[in-house]
């Protein structure tokens, strides 16, 4: 997973993070509608994850370029469907929880980390 995150690393602008929340929002109901069919997808975790991210990308005027960076990498790891764990097999999602609560706590939201 790390080495997925680096590699999504890039130059991140607040106007590029609110992109990605639409994005974030867009997966995540993705994953509702295919755990209709697969009910072993997680899709309230994923609402979660979604939900932790766009509150992390509302105090990004706030955050530094490397934060910014880093909360881009999460987001679009979690936009993954294929990424370490494909997001659509039983427990897909645990590998983005566990990449957005780390991040969380390293911005210093652990209130959102233990939302997750």
């Amino acid at each position: 997973m790390e080495a997925t995150l680096e590699r999504l690393k890039r130059p991140t602008s607040v106007d590029d993070l609110r992109r990605l929340g639409m994005e974030v929002r867009t997966h995540a109901e993705m994953l509702d509608e295919e755990s209709l069919a697969q009910p072993h997808i997680d899709y309230e975790l994923a609402q979660k994850i979604a939900s932790a991210i766009n509150s992390l990308i509302d105090d990004a005027p706030a955050l530094d370029p490397s934060q910014r960076e880093r909360l881009g990498a999460v987001a679009r790891y979690f936009v993954l469907t294929e990424d370490e764990s494909s997001d659509l097999a039983p427990d897909g999602l645990v590998d983005d929880a566990s990449a957005v609560r780390e991040l969380c706590l390293d911005l210093q939201r652990p209130d959102l980390a233990s939302s997750i």
